[in-house]
This record gives structure tokens, sequence and C-alpha cells, in this order.
């Protein structure tokens, strides 16, 4: 991946860190001008298959990697898609936020629909977030703990077609949750 593991020549080098990776050493700025999202979306995806979860026994399970924001805006423009293990800890709850620059969910553990069944992915933490446009979508979040939310700017301008309006789609969206612990939304 070019971040956690490194090839040089005909070796392949692990980075040595604390248990945290810092988003930042996949490009992203959180300066509140750049679009994060394909940096952000490579962290999940990167770490969440170099990391995945693992089930000790029925509904236990032990989580996979802990990726860390320091404070900033990091402005998306796509929805960011969880993968099953990740932590997902921000610095704090008033100096680090997600932005979502056109009005859509902002993070979604929603993987895909393979004909009809949707796949989720699950266990996951997310703590300290702050949405400041935008919402979260958790569907089959089993096993998963949310803490520390805080969803703003829900109302947004959409296109009906003919003109275009203001108004509130998203938020916090749950369905079909088993063992998903929510503390402080």
């Amino acid at each position: 991946d070019g971040v956690i593991v490194i090839k040089k020549d005909d070796k392949y080098y692990k980075r040595a860190f604390d248990g945290s990776i810092n988003i930042k050493w996949f490009g992203a700025k959180g300066d509140g001008y750049t679009d994060d999202t394909i940096n952000v979306q490579n962290a999940f995806n990167i770490v969440g298959e170099i990391f995945p979860p693992i089930d000790l026994s029925s509904g236990i399970y032990f989580s996979g990697a802990k990726i860390f924001f320091p404070n900033g805006k990091y402005n998306i423009s796509e929805t960011l898609i969880l993968r099953p293990g990740l932590s997902l800890d921000f610095e704090s709850l008033n100096g680090c936020n997600i932005h979502c620059i056109t009005h859509k969910t902002a993070i979604t553990n929603v993987i895909g629909n393979n004909a009809g069944n949707i796949e989720c992915a699950y266990p996951f933490k997310i703590n300290n977030l702050t949405l400041t446009q935008g919402g979260l979508e958790l569907q089959k979040a089993w096993f998963s703990e949310v803490s520390n939310v805080i969803i703003m700017n829900l109302a947004g301008d959409v296109e009906t077609g003919t003109h275009t309006q203001r108004e509130s789609r998203i938020g916090l969206t749950i369905r079909q949750n088993t063992g998903l612990r929510l503390n402080n939304i």
C-alpha cells in the first residue's frame, strides 16, 4: 500500500506505529479547503484489508485497527464507506470534523448490494465525530459502537428536476442493528 507496508527492491517493510494510524499518512489534509475523499476512503480500504476483525466467538470480535484524525476540517464530496473492524478516533469533538461538500450521507457502513442482499461492515467504532453537513447511516452495524457524535446543518439544497428546494433528508439513519451501542449522539 506504500503507507503501512512499503516495498523496496524485493523486500517488504512494515511501518512501526503505536496502534493508531494517522489519516494524514494517507495524504488527507484536514485544512478545510482540500477534498479529502479519496485519501480518507483509501485509508479505510487499505487499513480494513490489512487489519480485518477476528471473530473470537459468536458476536465477540477483536477489532482491526484504529485510524486517528488530528483536529481539522476534512472536506468530502462522496459518501465514505466504512470497512469491518475499523475504529475511527477523532482528536476532539469540537476541533475535528467531517464536512460533506454536497448534501448527502457522509459516512455509511453499507458496502454494497449483492443480488438484493445488502452487505454491511461490522463491527466498527466511531468516537468524537462532528459532521458539519451530511449524515451517518448505520445498517446491520452489529456489535458496533458510536460515541460522542454531533450532526449539524441537516438542511440542504435538493434538485427536484424542475427546481431546487431546501429540505432535510439525512441525519442519523439506523436500520436492522443488533448490539449497536450509541452514546451521546
